[in-house]
């Protein structure tokens, strides 16, 4: 156990990475959004998630993120060990005087076949379409040639032109995740996913192309109940390129199980750095059927003279939906997806 923590401790030291800037860092809860292989890979019927995130208040107008998700199963065969899972997202994220931002649907499907051998294997295939529109008010912006020499003067014209006020765009997210399951209580999981797919144009200025680049997604993920004297243990190792950008976020949460409590499950906290970015620090709380976390985002970049040191806070809530559970004995199969 210890040289775990000691590797853990020797990936956050390192900062000589270089990394953009990315919406979410609660990144074990928001899977669906970052790989839609994930899509239903999990043992309830529905489940809801709804997060936001709220950064740089150093700014007249901080940058604001909010999503909604809900993801579940269509079709479940237990003999074949196979699902087909689908979902939808609505995602919204804005910055600035002029309000600048995007609001964005996505529906996605993930097929999954479990395999039995020595220890249970799961494959999953996902795929997301999302249709995404950009927008800003115009009229909320002050140009140099609106300075009548002591004020800005909205009303007086400006040269400055844009094509479009408002624009959109599809683009498409493709994923793969392989799980292996050691026994109920511990599992490994690998993740890959492609996003940004259909050479979307992005550029609101008249004549000029600014083309989405794709973002490669990936991911390895421990998960154990019983390593840290039945403490839940997992952990991420994330790694994002979107050029010229990349980044890399390691994460490891620890939750306390509650044995004495109809309501809540487990607590507990997690940590993690996005190198040369932030030093994530959050606490989590598990009940019987929802989840819910709030994490902050310590600036250490060298953008933090901008900012004054201030992070983000984010907030996320998880909600299942489940039948009474009935208890079948006659596939008795390893995976608790199953």
């Amino acid at each position: 156990m210890k040289k775990i923590l000691i590797l853990f401790c020797l990936i956050i030291s390192i900062s000589s990475l270089r990394c953009q800037d990315i919406h979410w860092s609660q990144i074990l809860q928001n899977e669906t959004f970052f790989n839609p292989a994930q899509i239903g890979l999990n043992s309830n019927i529905i489940r809801l998630y709804t997060s936001a995130k709220l950064q740089w208040y150093s700014v007249t107008k901080p940058y604001q993120t909010y999503l909604l998700s809900t993801d579940g199963q269509i079709l479940r065969r237990q003999p074949y060990m196979d699902k087909l899972s689908g979902n939808l997202i609505v995602f919204r994220e804005f910055a600035g005087d002029a309000s600048y931002g995007t609001t964005s649907i996505a529906l996605g499907l993930s097929y999954f076949k479990g395999l039995e051998g020595r220890y249970f294997h799961i494959i999953s295939l996902g795929l997301q379409g999302w249709y995404n529109f950009r927008s800003f008010d115009f009229n909320k912006l002050y140009f140099g040639d609106q300075y009548n020499g002591d004020v800005f003067d909205p009303t007086l014209q400006t040269n400055e032109q844009y094509i479009d006020e408002k624009l959109s765009y599809f683009t498409a997210t493709i994923g793969i995740a392989y799980q292996l399951y050691f026994s109920n209580e511990q599992f490994l999981e690998i993740n890959y996913a492609l996003a940004n797919i259909g050479n979307a144009n992005i550029s609101n200025s008249n004549g000029s192309r600014f083309i989405l680049s794709l973002n490669h997604r990936s991911s390895i993920r421990y998960y154990n109940e019983k390593l840290l004297k039945r403490n839940y243990l997992d952990a991420m190792l994330y790694y994002s390129y979107q050029k010229p950008f990349w980044e890399l976020i390691p994460i490891l949460k620890i939750m306390k199980p509650i044995e004495k409590n109809n309501s809540i499950k487990s607590i507990g906290g997690f940590i993690g750095d996005r190198i040369n970015d932030a030093i994530i620090v959050g606490f989590a709380i598990d009940g019987r059927d929802w989840q819910g976390q709030i994490s902050y985002d310590i600036n250490t970049s060298s953008l933090n003279k901008a900012s004054y040191g201030r992070g983000g806070f984010e907030l996320s809530i998880y909600k299942y939906f489940n039948p009474p559970k009935i208890e079948k004995n006659k596939y008795k199969i390893l995976c608790p997806i199953f």
